[in-house]
């Protein structure tokens, strides 16, 4: 299914233009529409609105837009936009370096209570037209949903890399990364396989640096909720994703 709508949220504040033009490029690059939910997820006082330096970049890069506040006070921020995610081809969310609570409170709701794919857009990154796509293997239902909602985007892509980190999990050969990129082949692309170490380094982390030492502009991953005492213990590449860890775009699906 191609991307025709996008939605988003962008906080009011200073950093309003510089989000709206990291989800309106993606937008471009589709020639799709964008619903920009613009409210504020933080408590602030005397930020400026957001929706002025929307409609700027949206007329500046020719892309359909359109603002909406906040509907409901009697529901969180989550869900209000895990609610306009549901009637969107996709979710493309502006982070910050070190999320807030509230950042990561939209995050988590839109990973895991949406039911579409979240662009995730760390500061300086952008996946308008990324030349190759990697894809972050494990054999889990999670990362087949991430890949086949990342076709849009490895469509478009010259090239994909599936990576695969290997301390941690074995998959059978009937769900393996070379599996997988046959099937990838079958439809097309061109795709290879590359299995890893983590190397010291958190699963997230590892996968981002392959994916960057390899040209890649996008990772596409699957996202799981853990229990507390799992993630104390052991850590997750979703957790690392949620707290603002990520280096590059990645486009999650829980």
């Amino acid at each position: 299914m191609p991307i025709t709508t996008i939605a988003t949220h962008i906080e009011p504040g200073p950093q309003a233009a510089t989000q709206a033009a990291a989800v309106l490029s993606v937008a471009q690059s589709f020639c799709a529409r964008v619903t920009a939910l613009a409210f504020a997820a933080e408590v602030t006082t005397g930020e400026p609105p957001a929706e002025p330096a929307i409609m700027t970049e949206a007329a500046r890069l020719n892309v359909q837009c359109e603002t909406r506040g906040r509907t409901s006070y009697a529901q969180g921020i989550g869900p209000e936009l895990a609610a306009q995610g549901r009637v969107s081809d996709l979710i493309a969310l502006p982070v910050s370096t070190r999320p807030s609570p509230a950042e990561r409170m939209l995050l988590d709701a839109a990973i895991f209570d949406s039911g579409r794919p979240v662009l995730v857009l760390s500061p300086g990154t952008s996946a308008a037209q990324p030349q190759r796509v990697a894809i972050a293997w494990d054999g889990s239902a999670a990362a087949v949903r991430a890949a086949h909602n990342a076709m849009p985007f490895l469509e478009k892509a010259e090239s994909v890399l599936v990576v695969f980190v290997t301390d941690d999990k074995e998959p059978r050969q009937a769900d393996s990364g070379e599996a997988f990129t046959a099937l990838l082949l079958r439809h097309g692309l061109r795709a290879g396989y590359l299995p890893i170490q983590r190397a010291g380094r958190t699963v997230l982390a590892a996968l981002c640096d392959t994916a960057r030492q390899n040209g890649a502009g996008l990772l596409t991953m699957g996202c799981l909720r853990h229990s507390p005492l799992r993630e104390v213990v052991f850590g997750s590449a979703t957790t690392d994703l949620l707290h603002g860890d990520a280096t590059m775009a990645v486009l999650a699906s829980a």
